[in-house]
């Protein structure tokens, strides 16, 4: 008792302990998973800002190289000059989709983005006003140069907005790059954390599952030393404790036979009481053993006929079914189940032999057998398996019993009436009880007293250990 009771405030510790590591990891796992998140969210946008700065970078270039294009061909007057010219427009084009889709980091640089656009395309069209007064107009040298200053000044207005965005960019690198730093410093750190905690809650919880098996391995062996004890009290039971009661009997025998005569009338209503007594001891002893054997002898189980074995008990109590005149009535054939045959023959033995020994004087016991096959609801009957059961119910005409008492009947040692107005050791129901226990199944009863009582046997209809 002891040891259990070691065991038992051992656990009561580990268990806090074993919550708080599992909730340790879990916040651990939560930072570290954030962290990697995080960690690729500043990634993502530090590549980001160096795609604008490098779109940013190449409109500008082919800005220029338009305007370096536009300004050999004026030199030169040679058409091959323009070609670099023709060919920037398309691109820069290109370069301005694509800052639109990586220059959103801000409403701030999405409306410089809007003025670059703006700014970027008045400067290729001063570039066009300029060719065009170029060829019209080869002489207007002032009109030339006046298109050609607002052409340079829309370029200085692309370069500032080219430098804004590039300085907004170099900031949130720089941000982004700071966050990095912090979510990768604290990244090997939380994992480290993480494999630390969980390689202290492998090595707990080995040591507690090894104590767990060198404990169960105390607890088998306390079993087997109990299981011997109670070999040896069945034995106790079975030899030695009824040798005494047999010769009491016995000699109670030959006093009757012989010396009954002799007695007084007091002596022989002792003689009659100690007969009595002697009796209701072998009865207790012979009950107490068929429990204890409920409870250790081996479960075969094998696919067997409730009818035969419903049978079996009524030739069993042939006699008192012939002395109280009694009916057992089979309503209808029942069905195979899977079960340890001997010990289900007891329990309609024990049923019956208690519906006999409960019936209402000068009054012949009806028995009534059916049985239905159903699902039990997780409400009707929420401590049975969700299968298949046949429901076995056993009604009477006998003296019945209260409700109230229902459950209790079931307990060992618990009798509803005197030992002068029934005889029995109360284990019988008891018996019933474990039984059904041993076949995952459920005994219930109900009763009206003066009207008789019915027990409702639940067992699987499917065969399982």
């Amino acid at each position: 008792m002891s040891a259990i009771k070691n065991r038992i405030i051992t656990s009561k510790f580990f268990t806090p302990l074993f919550i708080l590591a599992i909730c340790v990891l879990l916040i651990i796992s939560t930072f570290a998973y954030r962290s990697t998140i995080e960690l690729e969210k500043s990634q993502d946008q530090i590549i980001r800002s160096y795609q604008v700065k490098s779109e940013l970078y190449y409109l500008y270039y082919k800005l220029a190289e338009s305007k370096a294009s536009q300004r050999d061909y004026l030199l030169t007057e040679r058409n091959e000059a323009l070609k670099p010219y023709e060919e920037s427009g398309a691109k820069i084009d290109k370069a301005i989709r694509r800052l639109e889709l990586y220059a959103q980091s801000s409403p701030e640089q999405a409306e410089r983005l809007t003025d670059l656009k703006w700014s970027a395309r008045a400067a290729i069209y001063a570039m066009e006003d300029v060719l065009e007064v170029e060829k019209s107009s080869p002489d207007g040298a002032a009109l030339l140069k006046k298109k050609i200053d607002d052409s340079n000044v829309l370029m200085r207005g692309v370069k500032t907005l080219v430098k804004e965005m590039v300085t907004v960019e170099d900031g949130l690198i720089r941000e982004n790059r700071l966050k990095h730093i912090k979510e990768s410093s604290f990244t090997p750190f939380g994992s480290l954390m993480l494999i630390l905690f969980a390689l202290l809650a492998l090595v707990l919880f080995y040591y507690q599952i090894n104590e767990d098996f060198v404990q169960l391995r105390k607890v088998n062996r306390d079993l087997e030393n109990t299981n011997e004890e109670l070999n040896s009290f069945n034995h106790v039971t079975s030899h030695d404790l009824q040798e005494p009661l047999r010769k009491i009997q016995t000699f109670i025998s030959r006093l009757e036979e012989k010396e009954k005569q002799n007695l007084s009338d007091t002596g022989k209503q002792y003689l009659e009481k100690i007969n009595s007594s002697a009796k209701g001891m072998r009865t207790l002893i012979q009950d107490l053993l068929l429990f204890s054997q409920t409870n250790t002898t081996e479960r075969e189980f094998e696919t067997t006929s409730l009818q035969t074995i419903v049978l079996e008990a009524k030739q069993e109590l042939e006699v008192e079914i012939a002395n109280k005149k009694a009916q057992i009535i089979i309503e209808k054939e029942l069905p195979e189940i899977g079960c340890v045959p001997f010990q289900i023959r007891q329990l309609f033995i024990n049923l019956i032999g208690n519906s006999l020994k409960y019936s209402k004087p000068n009054v012949a016991p009806i028995i009534n057998i059916s049985y239905v096959r159903f699902k039990p609801s997780e409400a009707e009957m929420p401590h049975l398996q969700n299968v298949d059961y046949y429901k076995i119910s056993l009604t009477d005409n006998g003296i019945g019993f209260e409700q109230q008492y229902a459950s209790k009947i079931f307990d060992l040692f618990e009798r509803l009436h005197q030992k002068h107005e029934y005889t029995g050791s109360g284990i019988g129901l008891a018996i019933c009880k474990k039984i059904i226990d041993n076949h995952h199944g459920a005994l219930a009863a109900e009763g009206i007293v003066g009207q008789g009582a019915t027990f409702h046997i639940y067992l699987p209809a499917q065969f399982f250990q």
